[in-house]
């Protein structure tokens, strides 16, 4: 991919109730990119990065490329995600509101690879 950046971003959270799939404890397995969690775990990576980022405007979520599950305490979500400079600024736009912004033009894309990590908080029994 030409005229992408690259980043790597690790993030935690803590949510109440994942539903994963069987998977051996500790070892990471491949994952669809339309399953839930991955889908969550990089629109989550997204808002992070684009936190982050000194731009004045926010980034999207393009594409997800890529992800894999590892069971630990909790799962690991790791996603191979691309994302782009959008139209909206910061300071303009809430960061919940960046879906409905349009992806800027002939803005440099980003492929980033993140791993959020996901706890169950409590018992579900």
């Amino acid at each position: 991919m030409e005229g992408h950046g690259l980043c790597l971003f690790v993030v935690v959270i803590v949510l109440v109730g994942v539903s994963v799939g069987l998977q051996i404890p500790g070892g990471w397995t491949d994952e669809s990119v339309e399953n839930t969690g991955v889908k969550n775990a990089a629109k989550f990576a997204t808002k992070e990065l684009s936190s982050g980022f000194s731009s004045i405007y926010h980034h999207k979520l393009v594409k997800i490329h890529k992800a894999r599950t590892q069971v630990v305490s909790g799962v690991n979500y790791e996603v191979l995600i691309e994302i782009a400079t959008t139209t909206c600024k910061k300071n303009e736009v809430p960061l919940e509101d960046v879906e409905n912004c349009e992806i800027a033009v002939n803005e440099e894309k980003h492929l980033c690879k993140a791993t959020v990590w996901v706890q169950r908080m409590g018992s579900t029994y």
